[in-house]
């Protein structure tokens, strides 16, 4: 009686053993299975949300609701996420590219710096958009020799495509660069990611850094961001993947220079230059004539006006 007890107690201590091992295995990164990469489609010509969820066994509601749609219209080359039976179409959202298919450790480390100051939040990323950034964030950008005065181009052999000041009233206070789907985009200038991911309406994938000087600079419709809000860079270094998410008619980045709450054309400080009708600037204390700034809601896109106003009035 007394050996069959000692065995039932080695087993047991056999088993606690292996549970615990099992338990540190499952807690080391990487080491659970992969979760699967949502299901995309790209809308052709002809194509209707209900034709969509028809062929791909899903319902008209799921597909809204993963890709953030208001109605029903869609786009011939829009990528849409399709959720599979049984997948949470709210879920799926963030892992559509807003953020790195793996974070790094210091990409982790990062995310905390965000929390502190602030930074990472929607409510972050609008205020950037129309007013100066906080001190605090301008200081997180990092110190180092003064800056040039001029952006690196973010996307290599970019043309532009539509410039500042376009579109009905002038409205467009950006550019448009063109390049191919998944282009590299990278960091016009050195500074702090103060916003990644996909939660700004029309934007899509939205990449948005402070720079020591006080600049803002914001890159738009990413296919896929490669950094965290927190994250230092450098300039030139890789941020995202250029495509055509959000309000986008066509693969492009769509290239925002902010400053003090202004938007300003960025064409003429390219360094190379962008366009060879243009003369290049350096802006490093008057800003140069050929570099025209306006706030949104001097030039507010039609359909946006109330909704700048709103955000202008954020505490």
């Amino acid at each position: 009686m007394s050996r069959g007890r000692a065995f039932v107690r080695r087993q047991v201590r056999m088993i606690r053993r292996w549970a615990l091992v099992l338990a540190m295995w499952l807690a080391v990164p990487g080491m659970t299975q992969a979760q699967p990469r949502p299901r995309t489609y790209v809308v052709r010509e002809g194509d209707t949300l209900a034709r969509i969820a028809r062929r791909h066994r899903s319902s008209v509601e799921a597909i809204r609701e993963a890709n953030r749609l208001r109605g029903d219209a869609v786009r011939a080359g829009q990528e849409l996420i399709v959720p599979r039976e049984g997948e949470d179409p709210r879920a799926l959202r963030s892992s559509r590219g807003a953020t790195p298919a793996r974070e790094t450790p210091a990409q982790r480390e990062a995310r905390g710096r965000a929390r502190r100051i602030g930074l990472g939040t929607v409510r972050a990323g609008q205020s950037l958009l129309v007013r100066a950034p906080e001190r605090r964030w301008v200081a997180a950008a990092g110190e180092g020799p003064r800056l040039s005065g001029t952006l690196r181009l973010p996307v290599d052999r970019g043309r532009l495509i539509r410039g500042w000041g376009s579109g009905e009233g002038g409205y467009h206070l950006a550019i448009d660069i063109r390049g191919r789907v998944g282009a590299t985009i990278r960091a016009a200038e050195r500074g702090i990611v103060a916003y990644a991911g996909d939660g700004l309406s029309g934007y899509g994938n939205f990449v948005i850094l402070v720079h020591p000087n006080g600049w803002v600079t914001a890159y738009a419709h990413n296919r896929e961001n490669l950094v965290v809000a927190g994250q230092v860079v450098r300039r030139g270094e890789a941020i995202a993947r250029l495509g055509n998410t959000g309000t986008s008619q066509s693969p492009h980045l769509h290239f925002v220079l902010v400053d003090g709450g202004a938007h300003c054309d960025a064409v003429p400080l390219f360094d190379p230059p962008i366009a060879r009708s243009v003369t290049s600037a350096v802006w490093r204390d008057e800003r140069p004539e050929s570099v025209q700034c306006l706030r949104r809601s001097e030039r507010p896109h039609p359909s946006h006006a109330e909704e700048d106003d709103e955000r202008a009035d954020e505490p």
